[in-house]
């Protein structure tokens, strides 16, 4: 019998996503119950973040999401888009959750606009996919991080589990067969 096939995400890039692709195929290949996804991350590009909860959405093989050390940023959407149930965060683990950011540069004004009207139309989408992954009513997360001046909401495995981004504290074990407990 083979080993459980497993996915790590520290970066959010295009390897990454090409690497959770492939072992989204291999698990279903393999016929396993459910995909366990690792996070150790500080974050990343929201864009590389949605197309691995794409990515999820479209798996045969429903995703297990495992926080270990850190999960901000892009690490606590994709924490929260696992599939209900089998959300675990590390008892040692830190979360953050706070509006996108990005660096527009050096750039004329009628880009700024456009650029600015463009991320606060994709904040609002990537805040509501912590909407739709915690089961809060649309704008929960919108206004829970505009509530205080934008800034960084760190959460303990308490209160992540609270709020809705993971089910449960600890890091669960795995079977001998092909399947995730």
């Amino acid at each position: 019998m083979t080993a459980p096939v497993r996915a790590w995400v520290q970066k959010f890039d295009a390897l990454t996503v090409r690497r959770l692709e492939r072992a989204i195929e291999r698990a279903a290949r393999d016929e396993q119950t459910t995909l366990p996804v690792y996070i150790n991350s500080p974050g990343g590009c929201v864009n590389t973040c949605m197309a691995m909860v794409d990515l999820f959405d479209s798996s045969p093989v429903p995703i297990a999401t495992i926080a270990l050390g850190i999960a901000d940023s892009c690490g606590a959407v994709l924490l929260a888009c696992g599939a209900k149930g089998s959300r675990y965060i590390g008892p040692n683990t830190e979360v953050m959750v706070h509006e996108m950011s990005a660096d527009t540069g050096h750039r004329t004004m009628a880009n700024v606009e456009h650029d600015a009207a463009f991320l606060a139309s994709l904040n609002r989408q990537w805040l509501g996919l912590l909407d739709k992954s915690t089961g809060r009513r649309g704008g929960y997360w919108l206004r829970h991080v505009r509530s205080s001046a934008h800034s960084d909401h760190y959460f303990t495995p308490a209160a992540a589990v609270k709020a809705g981004l993971a089910d449960h504290i600890g890091v669960p074990r795995f079977k001998t067969e092909a399947s995730f407990g």
